[in-house]
């Protein structure tokens, strides 16, 4: 399995901003990649030790309500690998908000969060945002199929400007 990044304004249920997606190709003649999975494994700053992610969950496999692809031969299939942009929550009156001692009162607010967020199967709703700020960072994804090794796929993602994030894929090793 290969892979090649690209990105697309849009939306997801409450993500709003630029999605970066992976294609994975299956390069192989003869046999499909079953069950082909994709996970946020580890990140930090460009040139700094790599930390484990804290979300761990399987990824978003594009264009599919589910999170892996059967991957034919001499074909491709994208994962959401990210967004940066807005979560919105929206606070309705008589919710339960503990940190107020009780029900919200009031018309209902919609909060705003701006991050980089991951679209996997964790389903606590807001967990998906990353401790990532503006900067240049390297993040490290791992895509596993039936019968197929590991394929380790490191990406550095430039942040400089929020509206307009860059990924370049660095490096891509198979074992």
């Amino acid at each position: 399995m290969t892979a090649r990044t690209s990105t697309k304004s849009g939306s997801y249920g409450q993500l709003v901003g630029r999605f970066l997606y992976v294609d994975i190709r299956n390069g192989r003649p003869d046999i499909a990649a079953l069950e082909a999975t994709a996970r946020f494994s580890e990140y930090g700053p460009a040139g700094k030790t790599l930390r484990p992610s804290p979300i761990r969950s399987p990824l978003k496999a594009t264009a599919r309500p589910g999170y892996s692809h059967t991957i034919f031969p001499k074909s491709h299939e994208a994962f959401d690998l990210l967004c940066v942009g807005t979560h919105r929550n929206l606070i309705e009156p008589g919710l339960s908000v503990p940190a107020a001692g009780g029900a919200f009162e009031g018309p209902p607010i919609t909060l705003i969060d701006q991050g980089v967020y991951l679209n996997s199967a964790l389903d606590v709703v807001g967990a998906g945002r990353l401790p990532i700020t503006a900067g240049v960072w390297t993040l490290r994804y791992e895509f596993y199929a039936i019968g197929f090794p590991l394929l380790s796929l490191s990406i550095e993602l430039r942040l400089t400007d929020w509206s307009k994030p860059v990924a370049t894929i660095i490096s891509q090793e198979v074992g």
